[in-house]
């Protein structure tokens, strides 16, 4: 089985649960938003819906403001673009969940969430892969390297 460190920071999982009752919706991971404009600096927790109201996209994002207040966005324009990983075991894979998530395992490490890459460590025979976002969770989709 693949291990993907798809786990919210920025969402405890007790949080997690009550929005996943709430919406009939399935946490798949965290990752910053992306706009008409590029990647912003908000991370957010990225949930399914397959039953989505009228005018709703299956995808969306609860993320908080610099206060702590909670707001919910469309997360589809997110969801659409592939997740740069680096593998750290046979079957486990990190990738940075923002622009200053910095997250290693096993001497090497992934930074820049969605607006770069930039691996630490021993790199040589590092193997990058792009994951993609679907109704049960991050998949790799093809090798980057």
């Amino acid at each position: 089985m693949i291990k993907i460190n798809s786990k919210s920071d920025e969402l405890k999982p007790e949080i997690i649960q009550m929005i996943e009752k709430k919406y009939s919706a399935n946490y798949i991971y965290e990752s910053q938003l992306k706009s008409k404009d590029g990647w912003t600096d908000i991370s957010a927790a990225i949930f399914y819906q397959p039953e989505p109201k009228p005018g709703h996209s299956h995808w969306f994002a609860i993320h908080r403001n610099y206060l702590g207040q909670m707001f919910v966005s469309d997360a589809s324009t997110t969801v659409a673009v592939p997740v740069t990983a680096v593998q750290v075991a046979e079957d486990e894979y990190l990738y940075s969940h923002h622009r200053h998530h910095f997250l290693g395992r096993d001497g090497i490490a992934i930074d820049g969430g969605r607006d770069y890459t930039r691996l630490v460590g021993n790199i040589s025979e590092a193997k990058l892969v792009l994951l993609k976002a679907t109704p049960d969770g991050l998949v790799i989709t093809e090798d980057v390297i």
